[in-house]
């Protein structure tokens, strides 16, 4: 956990000395709907939240090509219940918190910075927390 935390402080004092008359700073709050189905076909979606940091840094001097590194923190998770082969549902919750580092990169199609732009880039990811509760039941036919 302290690595995970002088990791995101080491980054974000590595961002501020660019200078702060060029860098513009911004925060994003948005919800989430995931599930784990590669694992589970039967899960069920959970849903969860997502709150972001974020800087943008110009790379070029015509304001087209922009840096965007954020730390963004997010539950994931899913509900699942399938049925085991001595006939019980196996209920189980699984609910996990990430810290996610994108390093993307913002290109403008146009000089202005309100129209459209594409963003793209690597992401490091951090487990934070992970939960998972299980409870079986008997099934109704056994």
């Amino acid at each position: 956990m302290r690595n995970k935390i002088a990791l995101a402080l080491i980054i974000s004092i590595f961002f501020t000395e660019f200078g702060f008359s060029q860098i513009r700073f911004g925060v994003r709050a948005g919800g989430s709907m995931t599930n784990i189905t590669d694992v589970h076909h039967w899960s069920k979606s959970r849903g969860g939240f997502q709150l972001a940091v974020l800087t943008l840094i110009p790379i070029s001097n015509n304001d087209i090509l922009y840096f965007q590194p954020e730390i963004n923190l997010s539950t994931q998770g899913e509900f699942d219940q399938p049925i085991t082969d001595e006939g019980f549902y196996e209920k189980q919750k699984i609910f996990l918190t990430y810290i996610n580092v994108p390093l993307n990169l913002k290109l403008y199609f146009s000089d202005s910075e309100d129209e459209f732009f594409a963003v793209g880039g690597p992401y490091i990811g951090f487990l934070l927390n992970k939960s998972i509760e299980q409870k079986n039941f008997p099934t109704e036919a056994a």
